[in-house]
């Protein structure tokens, strides 16, 4: 057998998706836990998406992978409205925390204004800039 490797600068959605499948796969064999995935999006009137959020579940955590909102949008709630729909989902999965990370460039005060707690900060982690790590008890 031959393999053979290609490094793609512009992967197509569906080659990932088998590789995260395979991860995904292998975890639940190992844990005994399957990884879910829940989204939630912030839409104008005409359908046109203007934030979200992608969330995955493991165990007792969901971990917010993705939150953005447009530039044009921003300092109108949407983002802490987005967390506040998050922290709903996570909930439905019976989730003790959401989970997050950020850079220092991107929105950490943000997140601790919305309740989210520092755990741990790898300093840096990338060009000089600090990962921080945040989480909020979502379940008593």
């Amino acid at each position: 057998m031959v393999i053979t490797y290609d490094l793609s600068l512009a992967p197509h959605s569906a080659d990932d998706g088998i590789v995260l499948a395979g991860l995904q796969a292998s975890n639940a064999q190992l844990t005994g836990h399957t990884t879910q995935h829940y989204s939630i999006f912030a839409r104008k009137e005409s359908g046109e998406i203007i934030g979200g959020a992608l969330v995955y579940v493991g165990r007792d955590s969901a971990f917010i992978d993705v939150l953005w909102v447009d530039p044009s949008y921003r300092l109108q709630n949407i983002g802490s409205r987005l967390l506040q729909e998050a922290e709903i989902g996570a909930q439905k999965y019976d989730c003790s925390w959401v989970k997050l990370d950020t850079y220092e460039f991107q929105a950490p005060e943000f997140y601790k204004k919305c309740g989210y707690e520092m755990y741990g900060e790898v300093k840096n982690y990338t060009r000089e800039q600090s990962k921080i790590f945040l989480r909020k008890k979502v379940k008593l």
